[in-house]
């Protein structure tokens, strides 16, 4: 949501800014989200990929799967059911 966009961004400029390769979005907590958040994930997978680094969304409630899928973002982004390992 509103509040929250702007952690995404900070978060993945830092990972990017420490030379993270692979960055995960742990997914897990996400109870609610807007085109705000969806806007903010699409900005942040920009971002990682323009550093030559990859963003994957991990634990990706249901109800939050489902919005990924009517927007077309889960062939946007790569959704993994657990959080892997990262650099």
């Amino acid at each position: 949501d509103v509040a929250n966009a702007p952690t995404i961004t900070r978060d993945v400029d830092a990972a990017i800014a420490g030379g993270a390769t692979s960055i995960v979005v742990d997914m897990a907590s996400v109870v609610f989200m807007d085109s705000t958040a969806l806007g903010a994930l699409i900005e942040a997978k920009k971002r990682a990929e323009a550093a030559g680094a990859s963003l994957v969304l991990a634990d990706v409630p249901q109800n939050t799967a489902r919005l990924l899928q009517l927007t077309a973002l889960d062939q946007v982004f790569t959704v993994v059911s657990t959080r892997p390992d990262t650099d």
